[in-house]
């Protein structure tokens, strides 16, 4: 796989979302390392210009592409919603944790952008207490989101999905 030069990272690439992103950056001509929990079977699944990996490599990786190639934004889908088999701790790693370290590394690498995603779950109108550590993380991460990017001169984005 040729990767070009200027590439972005996606995560939850493997989702319903994720996978129509891959296909549209791909048309676009734009190289993705492509975050999943599951590796081997999105590799069977290679696309020209996407090189996958886990998320205990991403750091590793960024800083192995650094050498030629410029990261220039960061798209984060990934979520956990807080599913009745899902812990506090799955949540908030999921939703603040790990977006963080792609926000750390957008300002380390000098990305451009980082886009956010959260659902119509999080407007500040509705009241689903049943999805309450999902909204309580996604407002938190957007938030202090913002307050970061703000300090580090990188523009943060938080696109809401409404119906998908």
């Amino acid at each position: 796989m040729t990767f070009l030069k200027e590439y972005v990272i996606v995560s939850g690439a493997s989702g319903f979302i994720g996978k129509h992103l891959l296909e549209a950056l791909k048309k676009s001509g734009i190289s993705v390392v492509a975050i999943t929990r599951d590796v081997i079977k999105n590799n069977s699944n290679a696309l020209a210009n996407v090189r996958w990996c886990s998320w205990d490599n991403i750091e590793l990786l960024v800083e192995e592409l650094s050498i030629d190639s410029a990261l220039i934004g960061i798209i984060h889908l990934a979520t956990e919603y807080g599913h009745k088999t899902s812990s506090l701790i799955n949540i908030e790693d999921a939703n603040v944790i790990k977006p963080l370290k792609l926000l750390d590394l957008a300002i380390k690498y000098r990305a451009d952008i980082f886009l956010n995603t959260d659902s119509f779950f999080a407007k500040k109108d509705f009241n689903y207490q049943h999805m309450r550590p999902y909204i309580i993380t996604k407002r938190h991460f957007d938030e202090i989101g913002h307050y970061y990017a703000n300090m580090h001169d990188i523009s943060f984005v938080n696109m809401r999905l409404e119906h998908v």
